[in-house]
């Protein structure tokens, strides 16, 4: 019995090891670029997508790289870094899908600090609001 123990932990171990030095994996990687000013870059984002698996990752795997480029532009568009590195300059996403030849940028997204940005606001307790006793409806009374 502890010979099975013992050959089992072996074996996890041999796994796992094999599994960090030998796994492959592929990244998307990001960067804001300047639009018109020779694509200059003012940001990199870093990976904003990654993909592991113990054999092979497959390029296809990255096919979404240009969304989640987009997205990770826009969300710092939306920070206070933005403004302070960019200033008014406007910029478009940059990605590199690494090892798989996928890279380019978007130049129909072309973005400015604070554009399309959504403010959150928190809603209010009931009791500060001073309407505690009413109710909403988005049907419109009849």
């Amino acid at each position: 019995m502890k010979s099975i123990v013992i050959l089992s932990f072996l074996a996890c171990v041999l796994v796992s090891t094999f599994t960090s030095v030998y796994g492959d994996t592929k990244n998307c990687f990001c960067r804001v670029v300047s639009k018109g000013n020779g694509f200059k870059e003012i940001k990199y984002l870093g990976s904003v997508d990654a993909h592991h698996h113990w054999l092979r990752v497959g390029c296809g795997q990255l096919d979404n790289c240009y969304k989640h480029c987009d997205a990770a532009v826009a969300t710092w568009a939306c920070s206070s870094e933005c403004t302070s590195t960019a200033g008014t300059q406007r910029f478009i996403p940059y990605y590199e899908a690494s090892n798989c030849g996928g890279k380019g940028h978007l130049p129909n997204n072309v973005r400015t600090c604070g554009s399309g940005c959504v403010k959150v606001y928190p809603k209010p307790p009931p009791s500060s609001s001073g309407l505690s006793g009413l109710t909403f409806s988005e049907e419109p009374a009849v």
